[in-house]
């Protein structure tokens, strides 16, 4: 998206460039043109053909990337959709809803609950175990049938068997404290890198608006006057290039931070989801 805005401001700006470059030589038979000036003009044509070969190169790498991460085709065509997306991070969410969203959490409170689950079955274990067992036989010849009831109870109460179910508790125990702990620290740093990127999201959106409110603006209004004064024969045609350039190269520079703050977007959704 990023590289078809840049292609289509690096046409407008080839356009007029090559309309300086035919007035520029329309003047020259009248000495209200120099050869220099023309010279430049034509130099600064042909730099922009390089860009704008060089981002047409790089839009078709993300077009077979895309293309490929897709299973389609390599070379196949599709339209890029150049429209800025309209959600933004919103505000930070607490404790209980950033567990809730990031799958690591989650996995940690499964491994918690399946440890305390352990926990209740070393309990259990320390307690009597009942049981019953019902046996029949068929006789053969003058041997009756043969029925057999018998209970079985267990009582764990040898010293041994104890020390093992109080270690292996207490071992579980422990494994839970620590992935508590685990728990905790992940949320904290993720709290820390969320913050960080809200930061970085308002000084990136911030410049935006500056280049859109102001500098912008300015540069094209400059480049305006630049390009009335030399249809007054009051400016040369190096300071309309030169106003030109400038305003083409912010326009680049202002595509470029478009593009950190989406970077930043994805890397703060992905931190919210992970």
């Amino acid at each position: 998206m990023v590289l078809e805005k840049k292609l289509k401001v690096l046409d407008e700006s080839e356009e007029l460039l090559a309309f300086l470059l035919k007035v520029a030589k329309a003047r020259y038979p009248y000495n209200q043109s120099t050869l220099g000036s023309i010279y430049q003009a034509q130099a600064r044509v042909a730099m922009h053909g390089n860009d704008h070969t060089q981002l047409y190169g790089q839009l078709r790498q993300n077009t077979i990337a895309l293309n490929t991460l897709m299973a389609r085709d390599p070379e196949g065509e599709f339209a890029v959709d150049t429209l800025l997306p309209t959600s933004f991070a919103g505000p930070y969410p607490d404790t209980a809803a950033l567990a809730h969203r990031r799958s690591d959490v989650r996995s940690l409170d499964r491994s918690l609950a399946v440890l305390r689950l352990n926990q209740n079955v070393e309990a259990n274990r320390r307690r009597p175990d009942f049981g019953v067992r019902y046996d029949h036989m068929n006789g053969i010849g003058v041997t009756p049938n043969q029925f057999t009831v018998m209970g079985m109870v267990s009582i764990p109460i040898a010293p041994w068997a104890a020390r093992e179910y109080k270690a292996n508790t207490a071992a579980l125990g422990y494994e839970a404290q620590a992935v508590q702990q685990q728990r905790a620290s992940l949320l904290t740093e993720a709290a820390g890198r969320i913050t960080t990127l809200q930061s970085d999201l308002r000084t990136k959106r911030q410049q935006v608006e500056n280049y859109e409110k102001g500098i912008l603006p300015a540069l094209r209004k400059n480049y305006q006057v630049t390009l009335l004064a030399y249809q007054q024969n009051t400016a040369q045609l190096p300071a309309v290039v030169e106003a030109l350039e400038t305003w083409l190269q912010t326009r680049l520079q202002y595509l470029d931070t478009q593009l950190e703050l989406m970077n930043l977007h994805v890397r703060y959704d992905q931190e919210l989801e992970q």
